[in-house]
């Protein structure tokens, strides 16, 4: 009897528990962790437009036709051209060189054909002759061909001096000034110089002056005692900013040709030492630096016939004991010096 007592209150025990579980609220179920959306994947790299094999062919004939121009080859640069061209190809100006050249390449209605706009840095071979840019365009097509070369542009550049004195650039009918004797300063120092250490300008006259291929600057040497190193930035409605650079002593400028980019300029100098040397200058950086070609070859050397190659490679010939050597050539970045 016990026993089933304690039986039916374990019954109702767990009949009421179940019946106080059923009025439960549910726990919630935990929040879900934040999902982040898959990263979309970055868009290909665009791809560049596929070279046309005969791209190299025209480019290379490029170069090969104005290296022709620059060595003064007029023949072997007649030969690539279709005979009825043949006598075009020429140098403009008389008793001059090729300095530097810049060619680039430009639209073409004809896919098959490739219009090259060049320039050509011609200078004089005597001290203080005028330089001048020569413009034009070449059409090449297959076979290493010129298909056309345009005349001398009517808008070429060339250095004067004027019955005033002063230096002058002229581009067709435009002039603007670029030197005038009288504004330069009476006194400077030389490049390297101490403080304070000044000396007089030499203003006799101009000796040297060069134009880049654009027509943008201009390098000038003046004539005297002391002559001095300048650039000028060309403005054809205004008058020039003029930079001072150097002093040369009583060395003397032979010689100048600006780099295709227009960033350095050669320049050869005739020192009292006997030599004449090459000297590059970064007119930006006010920087002047050179091969330093004494401690090469001695003493008693000329350098002549500087041009460039590239826009960092200046070639040039060295005359020493009557022989003439060349083509040496100086990098103006690594300051690397070529024999030939």
């Amino acid at each position: 009897m016990r026993i089933s007592r304690l039986l039916a209150a374990a019954a109702l025990l767990t009949f009421l528990t179940g019946a106080v579980g059923c009025n439960r609220t549910p726990a919630a179920p935990p929040a879900a962790p934040p999902t982040t959306p898959p990263a979309q994947p970055a868009p290909p790299p665009a791809t560049p437009a596929p070279q046309r094999p005969a791209d190299k062919e025209a480019m290379a004939f490029m170069a090969s036709f104005l290296k022709a121009r620059m060595a003064g080859d007029a023949a072997g640069a007649s030969a690539m051209a279709v005979p009825s061209l043949a006598g075009k190809i020429r140098v403009s100006t008389p008793n001059a060189r090729i300095t530097a050249y810049a060619a680039e390449l430009v639209g073409s209605s004809d896919p098959a054909a490739f219009n090259f706009q060049f320039r050509l840095g011609f200078t004089g071979v005597q001290p203080g002759s005028a330089v001048t840019v020569e413009t034009g365009q070449i059409t090449w097509q297959g076979g290493l061909k010129v298909a056309a070369l345009a005349e001398p542009a009517p808008q070429s550049l060339a250095l004067t001096v004027g019955k005033d004195g002063k230096l002058y650039l002229n581009r067709g009918q435009d002039t603007a000034l670029v030197g005038d004797l009288a504004t330069l300063p009476k006194m400077f120092s030389p490049f390297g110089a101490g403080p304070g250490v000044q000396f007089g300008v030499g203003k006799d006259g101009w000796a040297v002056a060069a134009t880049t291929l654009t027509g943008d600057k201009v390098l000038w040497v003046t004539r005297g005692g002391h002559p001095l190193l300048g650039v000028s930035q060309v403005n054809w409605s205004a008058a020039p900013a003029v930079t001072p650079l150097d002093l040369l002593f009583e060395a003397g400028a032979i010689d100048a040709a600006w780099a295709p980019t227009g960033k350095h300029v050669a320049v050869t100098v005739a020192q009292p030492s006997g030599n004449t040397d090459l000297m590059v200058w970064d007119p930006a950086a006010k920087q002047r630096f050179g091969p330093n070609l004494m401690n090469v070859i001695g003493m008693d050397y000329t350098v002549k016939q500087i041009r460039w190659e590239s826009a960092t490679v200046v070639a040039f010939d060295v005359t020493q004991g009557g022989k003439t050597t060349g083509p040496w050539r100086y990098d103006v970045i690594s300051k690397a010096l070529t024999k030939p």
